[in-house]
């Protein structure tokens, strides 16, 4: 068995070490095989009175094999991925109807099909680090958790609490974890796991009731109920309701997972599990799930990466930064820093609290002259002058990172990199660094490593900003619909069916009517209305290509997770590139060529898009 080995102690305690070939642990068709192959043994061994499950990596489990089910598909890949979904299911049912307690030791990460390896155990012992992350984050990747992680929530924890874990995709510390019952048990070290675990066995060994999953023991009901409940059978439906105003009917996988959720108040574990794992099969193979497996997991992955960091400095660790301006972003920035850990010291903002859970501080200076020395020097908008502050420290090696320098303005010096900062509810912060001959690969580096150590997403652009430029190009194609005399909340309301957010529409997105246009008083037809919505994703995507021809935005996955996190780019595009990939290349060109026709030369395709055509490649 190459994916996990197993010994026996003198208690009868069988400790399985799952370790596969590579950095992490994922399921796929090996580890099902040695994982039946040790089940079967472990069962015919009549000398085993318990199993501990453990992890020879850092992280317990990752997972689904998210880069397999997110290719292309091709001449059985269905046929293939049906009969893969169906023999993990078999293994985890097997594990779990083991006729000996069963104990995970969760060392690291477990997230997706790695938590619902250890729902399938009878008990969960996780190591309180915050390398820990406990959840199912399926749903943030076009799929639904079906390795059996719809059906044993809601058999365990029943719909109402169930719900948000599967359709949020929540991800728990394990102290959060152990508050809510996802874990059962918190150790202070690692090495602790495995010996808690087969304590817990062995407290057991005369509980009969310690082998058996509650919802395989006879009578077994549900926490709050079934549908036959008026309060749940309400909740359902008010969920089902909310669930298509939510996501507008295009995010399926959403929809999937409320279905499969409610079917399991129905139905036995055994056929449940069957229901959601054809609904699995139904989000992988789906354009949707394809979009949002690249963007959310494989091009994250990539940018986490930092591919446009100086590969050959190494990383840097700062301890005190000043951050200096008097608007949002430098509150923003500066309470970010400080929760991160830094030392931080202000200039333009008053009367800030780091708050109680921040392991850094935050102190005021007065003027320029009191910050002192620092690591980093960040300027943001408001009244400081920049160009005494660029003066100040002109000779320093120190990188000095504004937010308001462009081309000809007082802070566009040699030592300056510009940086746009945007920050959406819910979303990580994303920082796009700007750079250009005259920065230092140093001050790159340096400032790469503060934004990430703020839990922001970096990217690097060169010379331009990829994300003014790819905003101002939807910005300005509303303003046309609106200046040519379409209704302005006609033009929020078709945006938002197509997946923008109405409230960011709302703001600053230049949807004002022309006094001298008299709207349209008349509803869109259909046609109208899908004209509306391709002008609306065509020019950011069209603008997105543009500025990889260029070579301002350096690759691909950095310009599609910053469309999804700071672009508003609806999420069931994958990001403006996926979205070129999910319409089609060719089809993409046609109908731009019909749009420059109708509407301005703004929708010409790229020549880019002629180059990937004539390449048959993607934009990946």
């Amino acid at each position: 068995m190459n994916s996990l080995t197993y010994e026996i102690d003198q208690d009868g305690i069988a400790t399985v070490i799952i370790d596969m070939p590579g950095k992490v642990n994922v399921m796929n068709g090996d580890f099902t095989n040695d994982m039946n192959t040790a089940v079967a043994e472990l069962a015919d061994n009549p000398d085993v009175k318990g199993v501990v499950l453990a992890s020879g990596k850092s992280t317990f489990f990752a997972g689904g094999d998210v880069k397999t089910m997110a290719a292309a598909p091709g001449e059985g890949f269905n046929e293939a991925l049906t009969d893969g979904i169906s023999q993990g299911r078999t293994m985890i049912r097997a594990l779990e109807r083991l006729q000996v307690p069963v104990a995970a030791a969760v060392n690291g990460a477990a997230l997706g099909g790695g938590y619902e390896l250890t729902l399938a155990c009878n008990h969960r012992v996780a190591w309180d680090s915050p390398r820990v992350m406990i959840g199912l984050p399926e749903a943030n990747l076009g799929l639904l958790p079906g390795g059996g992680g719809c059906v044993r929530m809601v058999k365990k924890f029943g719909l109402v609490k169930a719900l948000p874990y599967l359709l949020n995709g929540t991800v728990l510390s394990a102290r959060e974890a152990l508050d809510d019952g996802l874990v059962d048990e918190l150790v202070e070290n690692a090495e602790d796991l495995v010996p808690a675990g087969k304590a817990w066995i062995l407290a057991n060994l005369d509980n009969p009731a310690a082998a058996v999953q509650p919802w395989d023991a006879p009578g077994y009901a549900v926490p709050g109920g079934d549908l036959n409940n008026p309060v749940i059978s309400g909740f359902a439906n008010r969920q089902s309701f909310k669930m298509l105003e939510e996501t507008r009917g295009l995010l399926p996988n959403k929809i999937k997972i409320l279905d499969v959720a409610v079917e399991t108040l129905k139905l036995d574990i055994d056929t449940a599990l069957k229901i959601e794992g054809r609904g699995l099969v139904s989000c992988i193979i789906s354009p949707i799930g394809k979009n949002l497996m690249a963007s959310n997991f494989i091009q994250s992955t990539q940018v986490r990466r930092a591919p446009g960091r100086p590969a050959d400095i190494e990383r840097q660790t700062l301890k005190r930064v000043a951050v200096i301006g008097e608007d949002d972003d430098a509150k923003a920035l500066a309470l970010g820093s400080a929760a991160a850990g830094l030392d931080v010291i202000t200039l333009g903002q008053s009367g800030l609290n780091a708050g109680k859970n921040a392991a850094g501080s935050l102190t005021e200076a007065e003027d320029l002259n009191q910050l002192g020395d620092c690591d980093a020097y960040v300027l943001t908008g408001g009244s400081v002058d920049a160009a005494s502050f660029v003066k100040l420290t002109s000779d320093s090696e120190i990188p000095l990172i504004c937010s308001f320098a462009k081309s000809g303005e007082a802070g566009a010096v040699s030592p300056c990199l510009r940086f746009v900062h945007s920050a959406v509810p819910e979303k990580p912060a994303v920082i796009e660094l700007i750079t250009a001959e005259t920065v230092n690969p140093i001050a790159l580096a340096c400032a790469y490593d503060y934004f990430r150590s703020t839990g922001s997403v970096v990217i690097v652009s060169n010379g331009d900003s990829f994300l003014e430029r790819v905003e101002k190009a939807r910005r300005e194609e509303v303003k046309r619909m609106v200046d040519a005399g379409e209704d302005a909340t006609i033009v929020r309301n078709v945006a938002h069916s197509a997946g923008f957010d109405r409230e960011r529409l709302d703001i600053g997105q230049g949807i004002e009517s022309d006094p001298a246009v008299a709207p349209s008083s008349a509803m869109p037809s259909k046609e109208q209305i899908s004209i509306m919505k391709d002008r609306l994703l065509f020019a950011p995507a069209i603008e997105a290509m543009r500025c990889l021809e260029e070579g301002v935005l350096g690759t691909v996955a950095e310009g599609n997770v910053a469309s999804l996190h700071a672009l508003d780019a609806p999420a069931w595009t994958g990001g403006y590139l996926q979205f070129v990939n999910h319409y089609g290349l060719d089809a993409f060109a046609v109908r731009a060529k019909e749009l420059a026709t109708q509407f301005g030369e703004q929708f010409a395709p790229p020549d880019i898009l002629s180059q990937f055509l004539e390449d048959q490649r993607q934009f990946a």
